[in-house]
């Protein structure tokens, strides 16, 4: 049928053995379809050969039109192979019981890609594991080094959330493997892919940051010399978020800045909102409110452009992140609840936590300790323990506060004192700062003084020392450390008030109304009175 002539498939619809069934898709008339069923269950090798003709014909596809995705024109794309959304899948079922690994290879990121954009995460990655479990020891070289650190990248992009830190280190050797067979003058692009993965994995184990840089510039170096615009965008994305989790906020942008100019001119407008809202998470480090908020527009703008867009919840987590710090509350309770409902419908109950999380966070900046109690009371019971363990010490900078709000001080404490044990492993000063002046709070409330002064003086030798101030709301650190200094009689208590009070009027008079000013000053500011005092 699907190779006869436009006359004749006419001539087959008016016989009535083919049915129109919307959408420009067809059905064979069901006694022809119960005839060769038959056919095929009597004969398996003719079974087998259909079945590998109608996969590649569906793996082709994707693989012909998969990278169109990301383009402006992807949500009408997207919404036609959701059409075929099982065929494909059935596809890649075939190519792996046939253990195809070639075609696997060759069609698994147009497959992820697929999935991520519209929202089944979950099934993608499951597809992928069954995919890993196919005996890679028989292809030959180099198809057997790189085949399964490949795939692993790619479920990683799927459900890394999900996926446990102690799995990191054995995955990580097997692509620092794979490097060392390759020979990059024959496989230049797999060569670089595996830098991108070993640099990816190391960073999301949480390994020290910056020998992971090392690893980004050896990908770079050849991703440019070979012509690789795709990984060199996706490496100096990955570089530039690593610099911004040590501090290096300046560097950082630098790389985001160069990954976007990349995605511009490849119309990838998938990745350029994820990479807009990333820019602008960024550019908090610097005190750039003016291009937070730039950022934040753009990513707006790619958000609203396609239906499909809106299933990025990264980019709407981002954007709650920075309304937050710039004092839109209510856009920030927007994006928070925008990503809940994506990662609900994707699947990802970690995910939905981070969105919940955030939400939460929001109700502590308003002020409002009932509602934020029962919102966290009521995450907490609605996850497993270990999401919530998880979920707490990631996001340690909204439970810690919470904790300490709402007067209970012993999981405050606890919760800080893990938080200061991991990020002294992996080396992250102006985190650390952070954790520390939170700690010497929560210290300073239960009236153990000296101790809180400790933590308070270590806070800010580590900002001092730092190569940026925290993005998790630098104002409050300096405050929480000005807090516990004065209150314990420090002579250098007014030193972090100072930093505090011209890092908020810088970025106060990049805003153009005062209402805004308004908003920013009094959401970065942890202790309201103090900021109302000094504003009188």
């Amino acid at each position: 049928v699907t190779g006869c002539s436009p006359l004749a498939f006419n001539q087959l619809i008016y016989k009535s053995f083919l049915r129109p069934e919307g959408d420009g898709r067809f059905s064979l008339h069901e006694l022809i379809r119960q005839f060769a069923e038959r056919e095929l269950k009597q004969d398996p090798t003719l079974h087998q050969a259909v079945a590998e003709k109608h996969g590649r014909y569906y793996l082709e596809l994707l693989l012909a039109k998969g990278e169109q995705i990301v383009t402006a024109a992807g949500s009408a794309l997207a919404d036609q192979l959701m059409s075929d959304i099982e065929n494909i899948r059935a596809a890649w079922q075939n190519a792996i019981s046939r253990q195809d690994a070639a075609l696997l290879y060759d069609v698994c990121n147009d497959f992820v890609l697929f999935h991520r954009y519209v929202g089944h995460d979950v099934m993608g990655a499951e597809l992928v594991r069954q995919a890993l479990a196919l005996d890679s020891r028989h292809l030959g070289p180099p198809l057997r080094e790189w085949y399964r650190p490949y795939l692993q990248v790619h479920l990683l992009d799927l459900a890394w959330q999900s996926t446990g830190p102690e799995k990191f280190a054995a995955i990580t050797a097997e692509i620092e493997a794979a490097l060392q067979k390759l020979n990059s003058a024959q496989e230049p692009i797999v060569e670089t892919q595996l830098y991108l993965l070993q640099s990816e994995y190391k960073r999301r184990a949480e390994h020290g940051q910056k020998p992971v840089l090392t690893i980004y510039e050896k990908g770079l170096a050849l991703g440019r010399q070979h012509g690789l615009p795709q990984l060199v965008a996706r490496l100096h994305n990955h570089a530039g978020m690593v610099n911004v989790g040590i501090g290096r906020f300046q560097a950082g942008v630098d790389h985001l800045q160069q990954a976007r100019a990349i995605y511009e001119q490849m119309d990838n407008h998938y990745d350029l909102a994820l990479l807009q809202s990333r820019i602008s998470y960024a550019s908090l480090g610097l005190y750039r409110i003016h291009d937070v908020l730039a950022s934040n527009e753009a990513a707006e703008a790619l958000l609203t452009q396609s239906g499909r867009h809106a299933q990025l919840a990264d980019v709407h987590e981002n954007l709650g992140l920075t309304y937050v710090a710039c004092g839109a509350l209510a856009l920030a309770k927007r994006h928070a609840e925008r990503a809940r409902q994506q990662y609900h419908r994707a699947g990802d109950r970690l995910g939905e936590s981070f969105s919940l999380s955030l939400y939460g966070h929001v109700l502590l900046h308003e002020g409002d300790l009932g509602r934020a109690t029962d919102h966290f009371e009521h995450l907490a019971a609605s996850f497993p323990a270990g999401i919530i363990q998880r979920l707490q010490r990631v996001d340690w900078h909204i439970w810690g506060p919470y904790y300490w709000l709402t007067g209970r001080y012993e999981p405050a404490r606890t919760l800080l004192a893990e938080v200061l044990s991991s990020l002294a492993e992996r080396s992250q000063p102006y985190r650390q700062s952070a954790a520390q002046a939170l700690y010497g709070r929560i210290l300073l409330a239960e009236g153990q003084a000296g101790a809180a002064q400790a933590q308070a003086v270590l806070a800010w030798r580590q900002l001092q020392g730092s190569d940026g101030l925290s993005t998790f709301q630098p104002p409050d650190t300096l405050n929480s450390i000005y807090q516990v200094l004065a209150a314990t009689g420090h002579p250098d208590a007014s030193q972090p008030l100072a930093l505090a009070r011209k890092l908020l009027s810088q970025a106060a008079d990049q805003l153009p109304t005062n209402a805004q000013k308004a908003d920013l000053l009094g959401n970065l500011i942890a202790n309201r009175a103090i900021m109302e005092a000094e504003s009188a």
